[in-house]
């Protein structure tokens, strides 16, 4: 059987050539700045949460609060935590952004999301999709609840209207 390992000069780790400065992962500045950030908004807050944790520990010990206070996740600490997972880890990321909306049902995912994409780099200034397909019912419809308070937008049509539930 042959020796299948490479020589330094080949190998993948040493091969950087795909990764530019500031990019998510590689130690540049968003990364960096989000750490720095994190760390400084721990620093600042009134949390139990050391600031050499982690960002699941932070988002652990919030979701433990989250069963009867659904105001944790707009906590700085805990968005700043969330921003770092999404912008380094993102399957953990998710699993804990899932988490949470098994943990209280009555938290607002959508103001999370909001929330984190304001913080990281950039993230604040392109809409979401669901804010385009909110804007585009508003503009080619109207939205409005019938007699059992369910949503439903009228869609107007040569000739006639049409109502859809949503």
């Amino acid at each position: 059987m042959s020796d299948t390992t490479l020589p330094a000069t080949l190998s993948v780790d040493n091969d950087h050539h795909n990764r530019h400065s500031g990019d998510v992962g590689d130690g540049g500045d968003d990364e960096s700045l989000l750490l720095q950030s994190l760390a400084a908004g721990i620093s600042a807050s009134e949390s139990t949460v050391a600031p050499d944790d982690d960002p699941v520990v932070i988002i652990e010990a919030a979701l433990i609060r989250l069963k009867d206070d659904v105001g944790v996740l707009a906590e700085e600490v805990v968005v700043q935590a969330f921003s770092v997972l999404k912008a380094t880890d993102m399957p953990t990321f998710l699993r804990l952004r899932q988490q949470a909306k098994v943990t209280n049902r009555d938290c607002s995912i959508t103001i999370l999301d909001k929330l984190v994409r304001d913080e990281l780099p950039g993230g604040g200034e392109e809409p979401s999709v669901l804010d385009e397909l909110v804007a585009l019912a508003r503009n080619q419809c109207q939205l409005k609840h019938d007699a059992d308070r369910t949503a439903v937008a009228i869609i107007p049509m040569p000739g006639r209207q049409e109502v859809w539930h949503v």
